[in-house]
């Protein structure tokens, strides 16, 4: 399954998808952004065909079992966001076309949708294992 980080600039994004392949063996479909799709009732992570500044670029599709906005802190906590917070974040994290009308409302509602069906995560943390074993508690309290 995947799990998309977002946060703004250079809060640790890299830094914890990192983390993930090095202590966990997780892949990296892509080190900078990925793609959302919905196919009926399933949520899929993406990978996309350019990558920024990151060497990962890998084309795979996963189901979604997390998104998680990433803060960081001294300490690592986290806690499960719902309805608007989780939408607001999410939405944060979104490439819009705000001209277009169609892709703001098309945007809109695959938000929804991902904040409805995926638990989403604020995780103000540190750039260590805490925040791995902080998120592996928190999916598995939530059956991921």
């Amino acid at each position: 399954k995947g799990i998309l980080f977002t946060a703004p600039s250079e809060t640790g994004k890299s830094t914890q998808a990192e983390l993930w392949h090095q202590l966990r063996g997780a892949e990296i479909i892509n080190g900078d952004r990925a793609a959302v799709r919905i196919e009926k009732d399933r949520i899929f992570a993406e990978g996309i065909p350019f990558s920024g500044s990151s060497v990962y670029c890998h084309n795979r599709s996963l189901p979604l079992a997390a998104v998680v906005y990433l803060a960081q802190a001294p300490v690592t906590t986290i806690r499960r966001l719902r309805g608007y917070e989780a939408f607001a974040r999410i939405w944060e994290g979104c490439s819009i076309n705000t001209w277009d009308r169609e892709d703001m409302a098309s945007v809109s509602e695959s938000v929804r949708r991902v904040a409805e069906t995926i638990p989403v995560f604020h995780m103000p943390c540190r750039p260590d294992e805490t925040a791995v074993l902080a998120l592996e508690n928190a999916l598995k309290e939530v059956g991921q």
